[in-house]
């Protein structure tokens, strides 16, 4: 259900470095700014959350920083907050999406919970029957089952991100898949 976005959009790298911008430590700010004492996830907090984390990508590409964007976004209308300063930069972008079983995601959830997250088992069973259908993501993907080791997919991507490859294994385009 989660997926994320990587963007590249310098030539000038620093090795190792990256800007990763994270829905759920941005939307807790945007809450107490709002005056709220937690998340409401409202539709006001919600687009303001994404306002936000939108700027910060072009803040990180506009300065050559390769970009992480870690957020659950169910459709491809809701990923255009974290496209558009890409496609604005000229920034090349690849969507990982993340996939795991209902049973691996209770037991990450329930982790979650000791850490005052929101984001519950039942949140997760509400989102994964919005989700569109993976094939209607409009830019470059590439799906992991993240039950396993992540490590490798982990690699290729920073391999990516850093300018080490030139794709990532495994990443049909659109018209593929």
């Amino acid at each position: 259900l989660h997926n994320g976005l990587l963007a590249s959009g310098g030539e000038k790298r620093v090795p190792g470095s990256f800007l990763r911008v994270r829905s759920d430590e941005i939307r807790p700010v945007v809450a107490k700014c709002l005056g709220r004492q937690r998340p409401a996830y409202d539709a006001i907090e919600h687009a303001t959350t994404f306002i936000v984390a939108s700027e910060v990508i072009r803040a990180g590409l506009s300065m050559n920083w390769p970009v992480i964007v870690d957020a659950t976004n169910l459709t491809e209308e809701f990923r255009r907050w974290a496209y558009q300063p890409s496609e604005d930069l000229g920034a090349e972008v690849i969507v990982a999406f993340m996939q795991v079983t209902d049973e691996v995601a209770k037991g990450r959830l329930s982790e979650r919970d000791r850490d005052g997250s929101a984001a519950t088992f039942s949140v997760y069973m509400k989102l994964k029957y919005e989700m569109e259908p993976i094939d209607r993501c409009s830019k470059p993907y590439v799906v992991y089952e993240s039950d396993c080791d992540m490590r490798p997919y982990a690699k290729e991507l920073a391999d990516w991100i850093a300018g080490n490859a030139d794709t990532v294994p495994g990443l049909p385009t659109p018209s593929d898949a």
